[in-house]
């Protein structure tokens, strides 16, 4: 029976907890029990320790540390799954003391007083080994393995045809994979992309263990699995610390202040305490190096992740982390554990139906017929059938499913069928890459030249600006506000603005526009206001001439209702700088529209244009080699962008 030695670590940090297990207890093998700390953070504390006094100090210390949870209920029955049969494997083997190696058990209060089913020997699949499919998946779904369309989490596993994809979840082979069987052989073993469903590397073998196991009265307590005499400690933060803390105390947080932390640790190094600050970065390193440079002693920077640093006032040791040293926030975890599932992609042949489209990625597009079993020689599989022109067909076997893709298209359109003659589909792939290159060689020549190009300082606020703020009949938000002085900054700046704002329909980006606009109007330039739909910019040109009308700011527009006399009116207006803003659909960009003195470029529901329009627009005003002086700026308004503006406007 273990009886609990109860030890209050107070307010002391977690790392010295790690430091006593590690440093001030010998003992090969040590359960501790906590309530106060999730068992998982103390694993980490203990692994991050550890690793710190390898890099740092030079100790090493072989060990092993695992956290033990309580299992989970099942119908009323104790269900040892996943994770927790994998510590039960480890707690079965942690008595053979191998190579010096020591164990700790970080194990929540009274399980280890539960009973603990034996953990079956594991399965050993390799290439070449003779499993029959039937025994194999009445094995799995007795070892707690739960049976899907396709895998994605750990715990699952999936059989079509002679193709099995499982994922186990116990160390060391807790890793997606696919095991391709042949009359009860294993003839392929690879990893498996659970986001594409694709194979990976070769495997030469894995030990398949249980995912999980059932207990009942007649199994024997988890103590039973420890070596007799193994010390329980029962850890907890009650104040008064336990003397054997006294030692340790927190390191300070500087919140920035670099100038103090430096002043403090070269007392320190005078006085011949040892300092080591832990970074994770390469950048962070160069920063401390950096605050440093300058004093006649200096503290060894390791490159080890620490989530909190440690005082150490007996070996006279300071162990601390960038973050304490120049973070001026707190930074707290989320108190859930739990990973969210992986997200995936529906690629498969589970979303192809007979009938449809779909592209072959060597023979080009051909039409899903379905699959059927096919037996060639003494081999029988299953396989794909893709109908092409003139009545042709392929059979792709499934272990090929990773080169067909379903046809998925913006527009009506039904392309044709590929040929399988004459090298068709090469040529169409050779054409789409040429095109590609050059247009991904045109922006990579616009983004060089637009670094090296100065852009358009436009003047602090001034009375007129004021004026207009003071119209708005609403009260602003705080975002709004935010928003609005965040894109004055950027148009003072002298560089071109690539600003993109995200809101919901009615929470105010028209405002920010129309202020920004008004900026650009007071300091001598033009603006366009580019919109998807003729209704859309019909109602900005309302907004705009009931709000800039008053100051005597121009606003035109353009759109398929106006009559063509008036179109060319206000193109020549312009061309000739009469009209301040120009509102308008893609008639806008037309050849023929021609402005004076573009200043600035507004794009409302960028979403909803393609990338070559809103290239069109760069490469056409923001090209030096295009005429333009200065490139005008550009600020996007969406309720949902795209992942490429948001990496032009971060960059």
């Amino acid at each position: 029976m273990l009886t609990p030695i109860p030890l209050a670590f107070g307010d002391k940090p977690l790392s010295a907890v790690a430091d006593h297990l590690l440093r001030g207890l010998p003992d090969p093998v040590i359960v501790v029990e906590t309530g106060d700390v999730p068992p998982e953070h103390l694993v980490r504390s203990i692994e991050q320790h550890r690793a710190c006094l390898a890099a740092c100090f030079g100790e090493n210390v072989p060990l092993r540390v695992t956290a033990l949870h309580s299992p989970e209920s099942v119908d009323g029955t104790p269900v040892w799954a996943a994770d927790r049969l994998a510590a039960l494997r480890e707690l079965g083997a942690c008595g053979t003391g191998a190579s010096g190696e020591r164990f700790i058990v970080v194990a929540e209060p009274g399980v280890l007083d539960l009973r603990a089913a034996p953990v079956p020997d594991p399965i050993r699949l390799a290439p070449g080994a003779q499993h029959r499919l039937d025994e194999l998946t009445s094995w799995l779904a007795g070892a707690g393995y739960t049976r899907v369309s396709y895998v994605e989490s750990p715990g699952e596993f999936a059989v079509r045809g002679g193709i099995v994809d499982l994922w186990p979840a116990i160390p060391p082979d807790n890793r997606p994979l696919r095991m391709v069987l042949d009359d009860n052989r294993v003839s392929a073993l690879r990893t498996l992309d659970t986001a594409t469903q694709r194979s990976g590397t070769d495997l030469p073998r894995v030990n398949l263990w249980a995912h999980a196991v059932r207990s009942d009265p007649s199994c024997p307590p988890v103590r039973s699995l420890l070596p007799p005499g193994t010390p329980c400690i029962r850890l907890h933060a009650d104040p008064p610390a336990d003397a054997a803390f006294a030692r340790y105390r927190r390191t300070p947080r500087y919140r920035g202040d670099a100038v103090r932390a430096a002043a403090e640790y070269e007392r320190l190094l005078r006085d011949g305490w040892d300092i080591v600050v832990a970074c994770v970065y390469e950048y962070e390193m160069r920063r401390v190096e950096d605050l440093f440079r300058t004093g006649a002693h200096r503290p060894r920077v390791c490159e080890v992740e620490l989530a909190e640093g440690l005082v150490d006032e007996h070996d006279r040791r300071v162990v601390t982390t960038y973050v304490e040293l120049f973070a001026r926030y707190e930074y707290y975890e989320s108190a859930s554990s739990h990973d969210p599932r992986r997200g995936m992609r529906l690629e498969g042949i589970w979303e192809m139906h007979p009938g449809e489209l779909v592209v072959h990625r060597e023979f080009g597009i051909g039409r899903y017929e379905g699959t059927r079993t096919i037996t060639v020689g003494d081999r029988t599989a299953e396989y794909l059938t893709i109908l092409f022109r003139d009545n042709a067909r392929i059979h792709v076997p499934l272990t090929e499913l990773h080169k067909v893709e379903k046809y998925v298209a913006l527009t009506a359109y039904t392309p044709p069928l590929s040929s399988l003659e004459g090298g068709q589909w090469r040529r169409t792939l050779r054409r789409i890459k040429d095109t590609l290159r050059e247009f991904v060689a045109a922006l990579h020549q616009l983004y060089t030249a637009r670094a090296e190009t100065a852009g358009i300082a436009y003047p602090p606020d001034g009375e007129l600006e004021r004026q207009l703020d003071d119209t708005f009949v609403f009260e602003e938000t705080e975002d709004q506000l935010r928003a609005i002085a965040e894109v004055k900054s950027d148009m003072e700046a002298p560089r071109p603005m690539d600003r993109i704002v995200v809101g919901d329909v009615g929470f105010g980006k028209t405002e920010v526009a129309v202020r920004a606009a008004f900026k650009a109007v007071v300091g001598g330039r033009q603006v366009m206001v580019l919109c998807p739909t003729t209704i859309l910019a019909e109602q900005h040109y309302r907004t705009f001439v009931d709000r800039l009308g008053p100051f005597g700011v121009r606003v035109g527009v353009l759109t398929r209702l106006q009559r063509r006399a008036e179109a060319s009116a206000t193109i020549r207006c312009i061309a000739d700088g009469s009209v301040d803003i120009a509102i308008g659909t893609q008639a806008v960009l037309a050849e023929r529209v021609r402005f004076a003195n573009l200043g600035l470029i507004i794009i409302d529901e960028e979403h909803k244009f393609g990338v070559r329009d809103k290239e069109h627009l760069r490469l056409r005003y923001r090209d030096p080699s295009g005429g333009a002086r200065e490139p005008p700026d550009v600020l996007s308004l969406t309720a949902t962008p795209i992942p490429r503006t948001l990496s032009i406007a971060l960059q």
